[in-house]
């Protein structure tokens, strides 16, 4: 019986570790239950085999690809927006050191993207979210902006709406949460360790900004207790605050009294910036397999499997009608869709012209190709993106053998524990 192209086969210590990459079911077995890639058939009862049949383990590629292919319709727009390209520090990483001109947008470009809003959802009665991620510069600059957008697309009260506000922190403030108290709102904030952030990411002046935000997180706890509300705390890793992050997580667990997430990142290295991070993926990945299990609240729950199969779903970039709107009206397709591509206008989608006419010069990169129908780690990449550039077969920071040797040892002593 020999197991899919698609079943990853991982050697243990007193074992041998089956994972179905299709649907993520893992099969431990004792050594001496397979022979390179075939399963010994009298070694195995007819109801594991059956087991194992009814799990896909030995499904064919054609069948595979089919499910692969399998999507549902996208129900969700997203809609990104760049309030504003200033900002009130002044990161030694930031990706937007090279904007020689900087724009703020104004109220009647919010009036125009409502528009356009209006106009997908009349066409497209599928439509049931509407998803803002709002970024800068520092968005909360524009308060006033964010403020008139809110009560804009409060003539949508059919529809799911939710709001990403991508900010530094340190304007998180009172009156800001008093504005997004009845929004569904996910608040995503980087912050390291006090030393390592300060120096990072000062304000203009060179002060530190670190007390300011972490005084604005500790007061934020009836926000965050609101299950609308959901914090997001990104720690960017590079060698010199990498033995810092247990401190850090201390830190947190002590001073934030409510539920956050932390995500780890390794920082981009731009021409245009001073500063670089020596940081080397390798080495990144072997530091992030280790925190994933030490800081993660419950790393062996099913729900936190980090290793989930994946179909062939447009990114964000190619599904339709989602749009990033930057301060000056012009249009990309994505958060990783570079400067220097800015194109058109959003009066153009207005005038009637598609999406796929304003970008005809896109980067046309189809998720599967015939190198990823080959390719028995498709339902774990997803298939391939242009924002990967060079590095389209890297699609994940942690070693995967690794991950799934330690998960099936933990869950197994759990069990036994139980």
């Amino acid at each position: 019986m020999e197991l899919s192209k698609f079943v990853r086969v991982i050697p243990a210590d007193t074992s041998v570790i089956l994972f179905n990459t299709v649907n993520a079911c893992i099969v431990e077995l004792e050594n001496g239950y397979i022979s390179e890639r075939h399963l010994v058939k009298d070694k195995l009862s007819s109801e594991e085999i059956t087991y194992l049949y009814d799990n896909d383990f030995f499904i064919d590629v054609e069948s595979a690809l089919n499910l692969f292919l399998t999507t549902s319709p996208n129900k969700c727009l997203n809609i990104i927006l760049s309030l504003t390209e200033f900002c009130n520090l002044c990161c030694k990483y930031c990706y937007e050191t090279n904007l020689t001109q900087k724009c703020v947008m104004d109220l009647q470009l919010i009036d125009k993207v409502v528009q356009y809003i209006a106009s997908v959802l009349k066409n497209n009665s599928q439509i049931c979210e509407i998803h803002f991620d709002l970024i800068g510069g520092e968005p909360l600059l524009e308060f006033d902006t964010i403020q008139y957008l809110l009560r804009k697309m409060a003539q949508f009260s059919n529809l799911e709406i939710s709001y990403l506000v991508e900010t530094n922190g340190t304007l998180f403030n009172e009156k800001v949460r008093d504005l997004l108290s009845h929004a569904n709102a996910t608040i995503h904030i980087t912050l390291s360790s006090k030393f390592d952030h300060d120096i990072m990411r000062p304000y203009r002046d060179g002060s530190g900004s670190y007390e300011t935000i972490l005084h604005n997180l500790v007061d934020s706890k009836e926000f965050f207790m609101d299950s609308k509300h959901h914090l997001y705390l990104r720690y960017n890793v590079h060698k010199e605050n990498m033995d810092e992050f247990e401190n850090y997580m201390s830190m947190l667990r002590k001073k934030l009294c409510y539920p956050f997430n932390v995500e780890t990142a390794m920082i981009i290295n731009y021409d245009y910036n001073n500063w670089k991070s020596q940081l080397l993926p390798e080495e990144y990945a072997k530091w992030n397999l280790e925190n994933i299990f030490l800081f993660h609240s419950k790393p062996y729950d099913d729900s936190n499997f980090l290793l989930l199969p994946k179909n062939c779903q447009p990114c964000i970039a190619y599904q339709p009608n989602t749009i990033k709107v930057h301060a000056d009206g012009s249009l990309s397709l994505c958060n990783a869709w570079k400067e220097v591509n800015r194109t058109g206008h959003v009066d153009l989608l207005l005038s009637g012209m598609s999406k796929e006419q304003v970008f005809e010069h896109r980067v046309n990169l189809c998720c599967l190709d015939d190198e990823c129908k080959m390719c028995p780690d498709l339902f774990l990449c997803g298939g391939k993106r242009f924002c990967k550039g060079d590095n389209q077969c890297q699609f994940i920071d942690f070693d995967i053998d690794s991950y799934l040797r330690k998960y099936v040892k933990e869950r197994s002593a759990i069990h036994e524990g139980d």
